[in-house]
C-alpha cells in the first residue's frame, strides 16, 4: 500500500499498530492537526496519542497540516508533537466576499436565505445547527424549485448524498458540521451559515470551502439576537465541569473494582455517566493529563491466536 488513511483512534488498537510496524511507515501525516490541541476548535483526545504511536512506528518523518491554527494552538501542537519547522501560508483569499446579515428574528433569516439561494447561481452549502433544521431548510428550498438535499450524522446513505452534491446532481446541500471533512469541490459559489459557528476558526474553515477555483464566491453569516443565547447554552452544555470530571474519575475506580490496573469499557463509563462517547473520552483525556489515570492501548473484544508449526530439521 502506498497510502493508508486512518482515524487516530485506530492507532490505539494493537493489531493495527502491529500491522503498520510490520509494513513499515515512511512518512506520518496528520490532517486537521488543530485537533491535537485542547485550544483547537475541534479537540479530539485520541490525537494526543499520535506522538506515542509515532515512536512505536520508528519515528518516521512527520507532517502536520491544518487550515486553522492560531498562535496558541500552534504552541500547543508543538508541545504535544515535538519541535517542528512551521510553514504558515497566507490566510487572505481575495476571491471570497465575507458578509453578515443582521436579522431581527429567524423568519427574517429564512426569507433572506431563500432569496439568496434562488438568486445566486452555482453550487452552495448551507450550514444549519441541528439535524431537524437541515431537513426543514432543504424541504423549503425544494419547495422553491431548488435542487437541495440535506446531510447530517443521522443520514443512513451519507456517501450517496455527498456524491450527489460533488457530482452536481444536487445544487445545494443543507448540512451540519458533519459535512465538510475532505470536501474539495472547486466550484462552490456560496457558503451560508444559517446558525452561528462556535468559533472564528470553525467559521473560516467552513467558509473556506467556497471558491477553491479562484473565482468570486460569497460567504454569508446570518445573525439574529437569539443566536447569542444559543451559543452560550451550547458552550455551557459542552463544557467539561468539575462535577462531571469527578464522576468520571469515580466511575473509572468503580469499574476497576479496587484494583489499580485493569480493563474498563467505554460503554460502561457512558452508562454510568449518562453521556455520549466524546465527552467521556475527553474527560478521560483530561484526567490522564492531570496524572490521575493512565490509559493504555485499546484492547480488542476478540483475539485471534495463530499457532506456528515448525518442521524439525532431519
Amino acid at each position: 500500500y502506498r497510502l493508508i488513511y486512518a482515524a487516530p483512534e485506530r492507532l490505539r488498537q494493537p493489531p493495527f499498530l502491529h500491522a503498520l510496524c510490520q509494513a513499515g511507515v515512511n512518512r506520518l501525516v496528520i490532517d486537521e492537526a488543530h485537533c491535537v490541541s485542547i485550544w483547537g476548535h475541534d479537540f479530539r483526545p485520541d490525537y494526543l496519542y499520535i506522538a506515542q504511536a509515532r515512536q512505536a512506528l520508528g519515528n518516521p518523518p512527520l507532517l502536520a497540516m491544518t487550515a486553522t491554527a492560531a498562535p496558541r494552538v500552534r504552541e500547543d501542537i508543538l508541545m504535544r508533537l515535538g519541535r517542528m519547522r512551521i510553514v504558515a501560508g497566507e490566510v487572505m483569499r481575495p476571491n471570497l466576499r465575507l458578509e453578515v446579515f443582521h436579522a431581527h428574528n429567524e423568519d427574517e433569516k429564512l426569507g433572506f436565505l431563500l432569496d439568496l439561494v434562488c438568486e445566486e447561481p452555482g453550487a452552495g452549502i448551507v450550514y444549519a445547527g441541528t439535524r431537524v433544521k437541515c431537513e426543514q431548510l432543504a424541504s423549503l428550498l425544494r419547495a422553491r424549485q431548488v435542487s437541495a438535499i440535506h446531510y447530517h450524522a443521522g443520514v443512513e446513505n451519507r456517501n450517496a448524498v455527498q456524491d450527489e452534491f460533488m457530482q452536481g446532481r444536487a445544487r445545494v446541500v443543507v448540512a451540519t458540521v458533519a459535512f465538510g471533512m475532505g470536501i474539495d469541490k472547486p466550484d462552490i459559489r456560496f457558503i451560508v451559515h444559517f446558525a452561528t459557528p462556535p468559533s472564528l476558526e470553525a467559521y473560516y474553515q467552513e467558509a473556506g470551502r467556497a471558491g477553491r477555483d479562484g473565482l468570486p464566491s460569497r460567504c454569508v453569516l446570518l445573525y439574529a439576537p437569539t443566536d447569542r443565547a444559543t451559543l452560550t447554552r451550547r458552550a455551557n452544555r459542552d463544557s467539561m465541569n468539575e462535577s462531571f470530571m469527578r464522576q468520571a474519575y469515580l466511575s473509572v475506580k468503580r469499574n476497576l473494582h479496587g484494583a489499580t490496573l485493569g480493563r474498563v469499557a467505554c460503554d460502561d463509563l457512558r452508562r454510568d455517566l449518562q453521556a455520549e462517547e466524546v465527552p467521556v473520552r475527553v474527560a478521560i483525556s483530561y484526567l490522564e493529563q492531570a496524572g490521575l489515570v493512565q490509559r493504555g492501548l485499546d484492547l480488542p473484544r476478540q483475539v485471534t491466536l495463530c499457532q506456528q508449526v515448525t518442521t524439525p530439521v532431519p
